[in-house]
């Protein structure tokens, strides 16, 4: 294994309220989100999970946060689209181990390059 780490270097939390129910209480601010993610450009970061403790029931904040990560990072895991179930830990634990492996299964899949020198 690489000197990468497999876990999450860190998180931010965001004052956004869905309640138990699905309902939301508070919408999504989204703009303090523009330097957290230039940030973790810089520091190398490939994949971004995202995980919100109510979002079983809905998951709209999680999907719009999503939408504003897409446009710097190709690979984006959201808690609801891998594993939507009610237990947060299962959930989010899912989501950043799918997000830690999405960039090294793409290039697992990546087309292998040409070689450069003619096989005997």
């Amino acid at each position: 294994m690489s000197e990468r780490q497999a876990t999450s270097p860190g998180s931010t939390t965001q004052s956004t309220r869905v309640a138990v129910i699905g309902g939301g209480i508070v919408g999504a601010n989204l703009s303090k989100i523009g330097p957290l993610l230039e940030t973790l450009l810089e520091s190398g970061i490939e994949s971004v999970a995202i995980g919100f403790l109510n979002a079983y029931r809905n998951p709209i904040h999680e999907e719009q946060l999503a939408a504003l990560v897409r446009q710097r990072f190709e690979f984006v895991s959201t808690s609801t689209a891998v594993l939507n179930e009610i237990r947060e830990y299962e959930r989010l634990s899912t989501c950043v181990v799918n997000a830690y492996v999405m960039p090294v299964m793409a290039r697992c899949s990546a087309p292998s390059p040409a070689p450069t020198t003619p096989r005997p």
